[in-house]
């Protein structure tokens, strides 16, 4: 007879399929929704179709790393890389499904795990090709390892053993720390700090031994043996990449990231609590926060270390993030995460509180069915969004069938989004000569009669980023030269997406703010120099002199 599974395999095994779902409802039609989801998989598309090719990667190398193996194994459409950013969610689950296991009762594990399967503010990275899913899950799997290490939870059996294991979890939450670094800066970075407050804590636990040196000098030990597990797994993805590595713009890539580290400060210190209440269900908010002040008031004997560590960890992070008023929800998803876990303590201590009524348990399960029933819902919307971005790529595929050299074209920021579907792109529109709307014909005549450029994409990126002299000039030109597309783009009514992306600067309403905009200019360029609004001297001398000069292939 087949073994029985286990309540808390069964309990887990529910809860993956739960996250499961949430995870791939709708993502084959959602697409990817604003640039730095396809720029991070320009560079993955380069290492699987040009082996050789060195010098060119210079940011991300650990997720660009198992984005190109997922590549080369399913292809490099959107739906392909959503799947493989949601498998990864589910890992993270596992990992914090284990975590609480150990440092709580079932229960709570089994509460903190479902809602953080149907947390919509995490879910959003997890049906997004951004590193900040990766990374979280990086961030878990070290969090568990620490757990681990510090012998919370263990038998009898297992802490027989403790000595022999503590330097291989040392070892393994090193190398994740340093294999995050090349993920997401923030994840190691966190992770460190919750290192050199997790090696405090046990200093302090041992304080009153009677003999502390011993402990102390092994814990100085086991710390060397963390930081030289950091730079290996640092090391480890860099010589994997190798000359595909381009040092002088990843050292530059560095500083970019620790100047808007430094100087991020965007808004006021309750922009954390802005984007909590924003992006999440109240209960789940203030039944967290209740969790996060039981935990600390009624701390008992059973993992007292580790759980003050839990506490430390979000009350830093949130002193932290609230000093440095960074403007996007993705900066403090760490926080949200950490809050799961005092949200099913929060609901087990109002479940205790009430027990004396005898409804404590009526009263834990209406909280956690409304919580993720909120959650849902306010998912379920989220999920009919759609970007668009698809079907501008498979419009300029078909168009330019009969020249698949022809790979460049005039974009926005959002230009690496269809990129990944078409060519390289390269050129932003509103970097172009702005001044007259001849001069701006005459630069997209240019490019495309000198540089191979076949089209033009127009999307709400120039809401955000262009003058309003451009985008009124460009609005003006789409007045005037009838698109070959418009696609319907749903990016600008979801409130999550536009705050990561423009740093929760207001929808501005214009043409562009909805829809995306494709010209075709071998079909264009004939009739920008019928248009009236052209105002060279002699305009069929110039286009004539254009296709003259060539068609060398662009940068």
């Amino acid at each position: 007879m087949a073994a029985s599974i286990s309540r808390p395999a069964l309990a887990l095994l529910l809860i993956l399929h739960w996250a499961l779902l949430l995870r791939i409802a709708g993502v084959w039609d959602q697409g990817f929704r604003f640039c730095d989801e396809g720029y991070y998989l320009l560079h993955p598309i380069t290492m699987v179709q040009n082996p050789d090719a060195a010098g060119f990667l210079y940011y991300k190398h650990g997720l660009c790393a198992v984005t190109a193996f997922w590549v080369w194994l399913y292809g490099s459409q959107p739906s392909a890389i959503l799947l493989q950013s949601g498998l990864w969610g589910m890992v993270g689950i596992t990992f914090h499904f284990l975590l609480v296991r150990r440092l709580f009762t079932l229960r709570i594990a089994v509460i903190s795990s479902l809602v953080l399967a149907s947390l919509r503010y995490i879910l959003f990275y997890h049906r997004s090709h951004l590193s900040d899913g990766y990374a979280l899950t990086l961030f878990i799997a070290g969090l568990y390892c620490f757990v681990r290490f510090s012998g919370a939870g263990s038998g009898r059996s297992e802490r027989n053993g403790q000595a022999r294991s503590q330097l291989l979890w040392v070892v393994l939450y090193g190398v994740i720390a340093g294999f995050a670094f090349t993920v997401r800066i923030q994840a190691c970075v966190t992770l460190l700090g919750a290192a050199v407050l997790g090696a405090a804590l046990l200093m302090w636990r041992h304080r009153r031994t009677r003999n502390c040196w011993p402990s102390a000098v092994r814990l100085a030990g086991l710390t060397l043996a963390g930081v030289v597990s950091v730079i290996v797994g640092y090391s480890s993805v860099m010589v994997l990449l190798g000359e595909r590595i381009d040092w002088i713009r990843t050292l530059e890539w560095y500083q970019k990231n620790l100047t808007i580290a430094g100087g991020s400060a965007a808004g006021s210190p309750a922009v954390i609590l802005q984007h909590l209440f924003a992006f999440s269900s109240v209960p789940f908010v203030i039944v967290a926060i209740i969790g996060l002040i039981a935990a600390l008031v009624q701390q008992r004997r059973q993992c007292r270390i580790v759980r003050l560590w839990l506490c430390g960890c979000t009350l830093g992070l949130i002193a932290i993030h609230m000093l440095a008023a960074m403007p996007w929800p993705r900066a403090h998803l760490y926080i949200v995460y950490l809050l799961t876990i005092f949200f099913a303590v929060g609901v087990s201590a109002i479940g205790a509180r009430c027990a004396h009524m005898r409804c404590g348990a009526v009263v834990a399960v209406a909280i956690v069915i409304l919580t993720i029933a909120a959650e849902t819902v306010d998912a379920a919307a989220f999920f009919r969004l759609r970007s668009g971005y698809g079907q501008a790529a498979e419009f300029m595929i078909d168009r330019d069938a009969e020249n698949r050299k022809r790979r460049h074209f005039i974009g926005t920021h959002s230009w690496p989004v269809t990129a990944c579907d078409y060519g390289r792109g390269g050129y932003i529109v509103y970097d172009l000569p702005a001044t007259s709307y001849s001069a701006f014909c005459g630069a997209i005549l240019d490019l495309h009669f000198r540089h191979n450029v076949r089209f033009m994409i127009l999307d709400l990126n120039i809401t955000y980023f262009a003058p309003s002299d451009v985008n009124h000039l460009l609005q003006e030109f789409v007045l005037t030269n009838p698109p070959d597309l418009v696609v319907a783009n749903d990016i600008a009514n979801d409130a999550q997406c536009v705050a990561d992306a423009f740093h929760g600067r207001p929808v501005r309403e214009d043409m562009f703010s909805n829809t995306i905009i494709v010209y075709d200019l071998a079909e264009l360029s004939q009739r920008i120099a019928r248009s009236p609004g052209f105002s060279y001297t002699n305009d069929k001398d110039m286009l004539e002199q254009f296709k003259q000069s060539g068609r060398a292939d662009g940068p």
